[in-house]
């Protein structure tokens, strides 16, 4: 997911009220809206994070895993009136395979987020999920 804006720019962006079990992948964009990554951080064991080698013209995040940890959330820009904070649209698991989850059942999602919890890789997933791969 990401958010931005077409014009103008921001020094630093700012992702917060991220529950502190949530292993997020962490990007600030530059060149009018997210036309390029121009800063990639993660975060884990936090509830918030400032990217802070802008100018950025916006910002977005993704899902990470390790054998412990899931991600979700997102962000938006430092200042709340240019942008409204979105839903993921992408599940990362460890091996690297994402998932489209924009159009995902709840529940789904959320069966999904637990192999994401447990560590588990593409080959360990049931075939319902298989039409929500996105291609490496």
């Amino acid at each position: 997911t990401c958010c931005g804006v077409p014009s103008g720019s921001y020094g630093s962006v700012v992702f917060y009220a991220v529950p502190d079990f949530w292993f997020i992948e962490l990007r600030g964009h530059e060149g009018g809206n997210c036309a390029r990554q121009k800063t990639v951080d993660t975060l884990l064991g936090g509830t918030e994070k400032c990217l802070d080698s802008g100018p950025y013209t916006g910002a977005g995040y993704g899902f990470r895993s390790t054998k412990k940890r899931e991600a979700q959330e997102g962000a938006c820009s430092s200042t709340a009136e240019t942008c409204t904070p979105k839903m993921p649209d992408v599940l990362f698991l460890g091996d690297g395979q994402k998932y489209n989850i924009v159009d995902m059942d709840y529940g789904l999602v959320e069966e999904l987020a637990g192999f994401a919890r447990n560590g588990s890789g593409a080959a360990d997933i049931p075939e319902v999920f298989k039409p929500f791969e996105i291609a490496a």
